[in-house]
């Protein structure tokens, strides 16, 4: 962005100086045009002088001519001078339209990024939500399970203490092995009765 604003600052000064020649060709033209009063007036004085030696009108009309010619050489300078800057006036303003589209460009482009970088990010942060979610339900029936189990244990009548026989409350592992056992010791006694309660009806 630097280079573009010196550039316009190099355009604008290219400006006032093609402003300036353009009002001191426009004096000089005036200083020429004015000349041809002189012009006139010799003439006149031509007809209506005395001259004592033609040399005196010659070197006279001489020293206008010279005169003429150095107010159009200078006319000419300062009008190849005003063309080179109207040139390098309309070189700066194709470079500063080249620079400011190049900027236009990559400001898009990078817009597009940012705009790619938020829709990542709000993917990101939906599926970060659905784990938060996710891990919240598991934690919640990780607790029933948990409180179940523990209900479960003092159901069977399983001591809840830190002592010897005693099962931490916080222990879920250790509870569940007493429920599988208690499970497992109370079917061996059901299919012994059920065994037992045959043989008597096939006897009687």
């Amino acid at each position: 962005m630097n280079e573009v604003l010196l550039m316009d600052a190099e355009r604008q000064k290219l400006t006032g100086k093609c402003l300036q020649l353009q009002r001191k060709k426009s004096k000089l033209e005036l200083r020429v045009h004015s000349q041809r009063v002189f012009h006139d007036f010799l003439e006149r004085v031509v007809k209506l002088s005395k001259f004592e030696e033609v040399l005196e009108l010659v070197d006279h009309l001489e020293s206008l001519l010279y005169f003429r010619d150095q107010l159009f050489q200078r006319d000419n300078n300062n009008q190849d001078q005003l063309d080179t800057l109207r040139t390098e006036l309309v070189t700066l303003e194709d470079q500063s339209h080249l620079m400011m589209v190049h900027w236009r460009n990559q400001l898009s482009h990078l817009e597009n990024k940012l705009e790619m970088t938020h829709s990542e990010a709000f993917q990101w942060e939906q599926k970060w939500n659905h784990i938060e979610e996710t891990a919240a339900k598991k934690t919640l029936l990780l607790g029933k399970i948990k409180i179940g189990t523990l209900n479960l244990c003092e159901m069977i009548g399983s001591p809840l203490d830190t002592g010897e026989k005693g099962v931490d409350v916080n222990d879920t592992d250790t509870q569940l092995d007493r429920i599988q056992e208690y499970i497992q010791d109370h079917h061996v006694i059901v299919k012994l009765y059920r065994s037992t309660k045959d043989k008597k009806t096939t006897l009687s």
